[in-house]
């Protein structure tokens, strides 16, 4: 892809959150608004897929759960969204 449909940034907050095993991926702009199109199972794919991209001599586990957020189409945020504090 050009990237503007794949996920960029994924934070891992296992530190921070009790070490609980928690990656949280990242997408944005034109692409999130593409990607909020596709079911839960096809944006986790697509997640997995820019994992294998960024570590391509790793072997990247299937999660066994996740949970999509669709920030756009809630009307309370309209596109808004957190970020990881840099």
């Amino acid at each position: 892809g050009n990237g503007k449909d794949n996920f960029e940034l994924f934070y891992n907050a296992y530190p921070y959150n009790g070490e609980h095993k928690v990656l949280t991926g990242y997408i944005a702009g034109s692409g999130a608004i593409k990607m909020e199109q596709n079911d839960n199972e096809g944006i986790c794919a697509s997640a997995m897929i820019s994992l294998k991209k960024m570590y391509p001599n790793s072997t990247i586990p299937e999660p066994f759960e996740y949970k999509v957020t669709r920030w756009r189409k809630n009307r309370l945020f309209r596109g808004s969204y957190p970020y990881p504090r840099v």
